[in-house]
């Protein structure tokens, strides 16, 4: 992204904030604030479980598709998506084998204390099978 599309951007985030502060958001303005802050809950979340350094060696990249938040991620030449499972406390590993198509990898409870870990590890197993 070029340094005048960051700085429009900015600017734009800007006016929205000041439209917050004053009650004068629109109602698209509010289902975009919303998904906003599920993605930034989600990748919170996420640096608590794997750290900065594993987030960006893994280049991962929260966004909003399918309803909720997705971590995109890449190892090696692999592209894996992470995102939780629709009514319960679990998260979905998977595999992007082509457009649209997923393998799931494997599921780990949202509050296993060994989250990040496990999830490393299913990430390693994946790419040193070649799945």
């Amino acid at each position: 992204m070029s340094t005048r599309a960051n700085l429009d951007e900015l600017i734009e985030d800007a006016r929205q904030q000041l439209r917050r502060s004053e009650g004068r958001l629109t109602e698209a303005e509010q289902i975009k604030d919303a998904q906003r802050a599920e993605v930034e809950k989600f990748q919170g979340f996420l640096l608590r479980q794997i750290r900065v350094l594993a987030s960006v060696e893994l280049c991962m990249k929260v966004i909003w598709a399918d309803g909720h938040p997705v971590a995109n991620l890449k190892a090696e030449d692999k592209a894996l998506r992470l995102h939780k499972i629709e009514g319960h406390d679990m998260y979905g590993l998977f595999l992007v084998a082509g457009e649209g198509v997923e393998q799931e990898i494997t599921r780990i409870g949202g509050s296993d204390p060994h989250f990040g870990n496990r999830l490393l590890v299913a990430i390693g197993d994946a790419v040193s099978r070649g799945q």
